[in-house]
């Protein structure tokens, strides 16, 4: 079984979201592991650099936390805690597969190291596909597990478009 560390934002209101996204990898047959807020025995960011070096992939998150002005219009960034993450796993060699809300601007070095896709919040629970394209895309191809989540995250945020192109034909 493949293994994802997960980055994402702590807050409370960002739950359904981390919980919609912790399924989905979890239907591709990933594992994930992800730093909670418990008694920590050692530093966060050992634990965070650790856990991402024994990892096979990152897997991050990136919704809208903090609101900042930049070229005189407000937009939305991630939690900076994300980049950090990201870095780190990219000094690893980690392959990195995000998605980021629709408003957040994806900064600093994830657009040129990695894959992304944006999302709106309000379509996460329409969002499915059926589980025998995952199965069939896990049996019969061999892809690297963050290829497959990417694969498949695109399936689901764009099930909408594809189900409209199909109709066309």
């Amino acid at each position: 079984m493949a293994k994802a560390y997960f980055s994402r934002s702590a807050s409370e209101e960002d739950k359904e979201v981390e919980k919609f996204f912790e399924a989905t990898l979890k239907m591709f047959g990933v594992s994930i592991y992800k730093i909670e807020g418990d008694n920590l025995l050692t530093p966060p960011l050992e634990k965070i650099e650790d856990a991402i070096k024994n990892s096979d992939f990152i897997f991050a998150i990136l919704t809208k936390r903090h609101k900042r002005l930049a070229y005189g219009q407000y937009g939305w960034k991630a939690s900076k805690y994300i980049q950090y993450e990201v870095g780190i796993a990219y000094a690893y060699h980690k392959p990195i597969v995000a998605v980021a809300e629709e408003g957040v601007d994806v900064e600093g070095i994830l657009p040129d190291i990695t894959w992304y896709r944006h999302f709106k919040r309000e379509e996460l629970a329409e969002a499915s596909i059926p589980i025998k394209i995952i199965e069939r895309l896990r049996e019969e191809m061999n892809l690297h597990p963050a290829v497959l989540v990417a694969l498949g995250i695109t399936l689901i945020l764009f099930r909408g478009m594809l189900r409209d192109v199909v109709s066309e034909e």
